[in-house]
């Protein structure tokens, strides 16, 4: 079986913002895509037909994977459904911006801004998002940052998560502070089986300067995707439809600075 091996890097920088049109990228390896009114993205591998890594299609973009926003105390959210959270509409639609796809929130003069960018690294193909906050106002105000991957690794809704260092489970697993990995992979079939006989993501965490978040989770995506902030999975459930939640807590940012 021919391989197929991908690396998501989460990177959260400071951005330059262009304006452009088409809201789905690809090169020879990935395709990303995203829906031009709410930001939500959605990446595959490109092979002889595109090969779904999060659960929808890059071409129509995103629908199941959110992002929420803390600010100032309150939380806000890309996705309209997301009980505990205000909807925050996008101030700049996706579109595509050079080799990115470009969209920007904006919110008690907080500027949000998320790239998706395809690249490829030593003949893998890799997906970087980044997402930076700008603060134009005269005060300083305290934000961080909540998303969510619905996976669907080769269409496998279950896909298997495997972290370093820590013996394979099926079941829910947290990880808080130092003990956060700096990397996890997914499956489509399973981390027993060789990567040249099946579909495998990765995410790298660790990617200085860029902070690695303070609390991961693996488990049910349909538990994950009414996450706003704060959340206590119960322990031992196996699950069945996989997702990855990954929070990075909040910080203070100074007027007219960026993070």
């Amino acid at each position: 079986m021919k391989r197929s091996y991908f690396i998501l890097i989460l990177l959260l920088i400071g951005i330059s913002i262009l304006y452009a049109q088409t809201p789905f990228i690809n090169n020879d390896y990935t395709a990303v895509g995203a829906t031009p009114t709410n930001g939500m993205f959605c990446i595959g591998i490109v092979s002889d037909s595109l090969i779904p890594l999060m659960y929808g299609d890059p071409r129509s973009g995103g629908n199941s994977s959110h992002t929420n926003f803390y600010i100032d105390g309150a939380i806000y959210s890309n996705d309209p459904f997301i009980e505990d959270a205000s909807y925050l509409p996008v101030e700049i639609p996706s579109h595509l911006s050079d080799a990115t796809i470009m969209a920007a929130w904006k919110v008690n003069n907080i500027l949000i801004t998320q790239l998706l960018q395809p690249v490829v690294v030593e003949s893998t193909g890799t997906v970087i998002i980044q997402y930076s906050f700008f603060n134009s106002d005269t005060i300083p105000h305290e934000v961080g940052i909540l998303t969510t991957i619905d996976l669907y690794i080769g269409g496998d809704d279950a896909a298997k998560i495997s972290v370093p260092g820590y013996p394979f489970a099926d079941t829910v697993l947290t990880f808080a502070g130092e003990d956060v990995p700096p990397y996890w992979r997914a499956y489509s079939i399973g981390p027993e089986i060789p990567d040249t006989e099946q579909v495998v993501a990765q995410c790298n965490l660790l990617n200085p300067p860029s902070p690695i978040p303070e609390f991961i989770l693996f488990g049910d995506n349909r538990e994950i995707l009414s996450v706003a902030w704060d959340y206590e999975p119960p322990g031992g459930i196996h699950y069945d439809d996989s997702g990855v939640l990954m929070r990075w807590e909040p910080v203070v940012i100074q007027p007219d600075s960026s993070f």
